[in-house]
C-alpha cells in the first residue's frame, strides 16, 4: 500500500509542475527558452521557416477512433542556424490515403505558438524508427534531424497550437 501514498504524492507534484508551466506567460524567443531550467510545458511564441518537402509522420496515432499521423516538420528558427521540430497536429489517415494535400508551408516565415515537449522514452511495445523507410513510431529529435539532413537541432519539439490554412487537416493540440 505504501507505493500507492508515493505513487499519489508524485502524481500531485507533476500535475502541479504542469499546471505552473503551461499558465506562465509564454516564452517569446529560442534564448530565453534555452535560459529556462526546466523547459517541457512551457509555452512558447518563436518565429522561424519551415523548410520544403520536410515532413515526417508519427505513425499509429488514434483520435476519435480513426487512424492517423502526428505531422512533424523542422522550423529554421529566425536569427539563428537552429532548427527546432514542431508538431503540427493530428493528420487523418484516410485524409492522407485521399492524395488530398496540406497545407504548404515551404518559406514563409510564420510565428508559432506552442507548447515545448521532451521525447520520452520509446515504450516497450512500440517498434523501432525505420529512417530510410520513412517510418516512424516515436519521437526521437536526432534521429529526425539525421534523416532529414538538418543540424544543430534542438532537443525538445514543440506542439502548436495553431491552425495552418484553410483544411481540416491537421488538426492542431488544444492549447
Amino acid at each position: 500500500g505504501n507505493w500507492l501514498i508515493a505513487r499519489l504524492d508524485w502524481k500531485t507534484q507533476l500535475i502541479e509542475k504542469i499546471r505552473i508551466r503551461s499558465t506562465a506567460p509564454p516564452v517569446t524567443s529560442i534564448k530565453m527558452v534555452e535560459a529556462l531550467d526546466e523547459k517541457e510545458f512551457r509555452k512558447v511564441k518563436i518565429r522561424g521557416k519551415f523548410l520544403k518537402n520536410n515532413k515526417l509522420y508519427i505513425l499509429n496515432q488514434y483520435s476519435r477512433g480513426h487512424l492517423g499521423f502526428h505531422l512533424f516538420a523542422p522550423l529554421k528558427l529566425n536569427q539563428s542556424s537552429e532548427y527546432v521540430f514542431v508538431n503540427l497536429g493530428w493528420v487523418a489517415k484516410t485524409f492522407i490515403d485521399s492524395g488530398q494535400q496540406l497545407v504548404d508551408l515551404s518559406g514563409k516565415s510564420i510565428n508559432i505558438s506552442g507548447t515545448i515537449r521532451i521525447p520520452g522514452a520509446k515504450g516497450s511495445f512500440v517498434p523501432e524508427n525505420q529512417p530510410t523507410k520513412n517510418q516512424w513510431f516515436y519521437v526521437n529529435v536526432q534521429e529526425m534531424a539525421t534523416a532529414l539532413g538538418i543540424y544543430p537541432v534542438k532537443p525538445y519539439y514543440i506542439v502548436s497550437e495553431i491552425k495552418l490554412g484553410q483544411s481540416n487537416f491537421p488538426i492542431p493540440a488544444k492549447p
